[in-house]
């Protein structure tokens, strides 16, 4: 079993080529995607690097390193993602045996080994009534913890997790599935897309889950060193007001409307 690994630049080259060696180890076809111009990885045939020209943001650029292949599986690999020896493989190995299973994600986990929310339930009410009371930020770690992947440490070989969504950092996707919904959303630049890609997955019957057996680092490194912080957050802002335009009630839409644009002009 294969799959065509996808990585998007942006940050520092040397963390990303680093992704792109784990991912080489494989034995599989990768596609860097260079959003951040100027990157150079050495030659190899497995290697195609996609140079846009400018950052077309994420959703849009993995969905231009997926078209490069045509393997079983798409696996979306993060530059700041550490996997250990043999994940990658395990994680598509698992991924076989699950026939309803469009998504599956490893449990990601920071680099001190500590729980990570890697997904959960599609944002609504709830998640959103915690960002603005500021109650999400005080329960995350507590609501890491909490999760079944990190309850116990053993789990039988080969078990799945089901959930609603899972991060995209490391995400495994049948490349079946993902065609038949037209892949990402690029009206989402950057965050959500990976959340609004399961939900539409899951309307058409496919499952999500994660492998807790795979366990696969992840830095969340953020900016680059040149970049304001106030980047990305403002893009998290249009993407979380794009997300519950398609997919939430008219009250909340605008509820989030109001507090993603708020937050956006404080950036500034």
């Amino acid at each position: 079993m294969t799959a065509d690994v996808v990585i998007v630049h942006y940050g520092p080259a040397e963390v990303t080529a680093s992704a792109a060696a784990a991912a080489l180890a494989t034995g599989w076809p990768v596609t860097v995607v260079d959003n951040d111009g100027g990157l150079d990885l050495e030659d190899d045939p497995r290697l195609k690097l996609l140079r846009p020209g400018t950052n077309i943001g994420f959703a849009r650029a993995v969905n231009l390193g997926a078209r490069q292949g045509a393997s079983p599986w798409i696996l979306m690999l993060n530059p700041d993602t550490e996997p250990g020896p043999g994940a990658l493989e395990q994680l598509v190995a698992i991924a076989g045996e699950c026939d309803d299973t469009a998504v599956l994600a490893p449990t990601l986990v920071y680099r001190d080994g500590s729980p990570q929310i890697g997904g959960g339930r599609f944002a609504g009410w709830v998640r959103e009534v915690g960002r603005m009371s500021g109650l999400g930020r005080l329960l995350r770690a507590r609501r890491a913890q909490s999760r079944s992947e990190f309850r116990s440490a053993e789990h039988e070989a080969g078990v799945t997790i089901d959930r609603q969504w899972v991060s995209g950092a490391v995400m495994l996707v049948r490349r079946a599935a993902f065609e038949e919904v037209g892949g990402f959303d690029e009206r989402f630049f950057l965050y959500y897309e990976d959340e609004d890609l399961c939900r539409r997955l899951r309307a058409r019957g496919w499952s999500v889950a994660v492998a807790p057996e795979v366990r696969v680092k992840h830095a969340l490194m953020g900016t680059r060193a040149d970049e304001s912080a106030r980047e990305p957050a403002a893009a998290f802002e249009r993407s979380r007001a794009v997300y519950h335009q398609i997919h939430s009630g008219p009250l909340l839409r605008r509820i989030v409307g109001w507090d993603s644009a708020r937050r956006e002009r404080a950036l500034r």
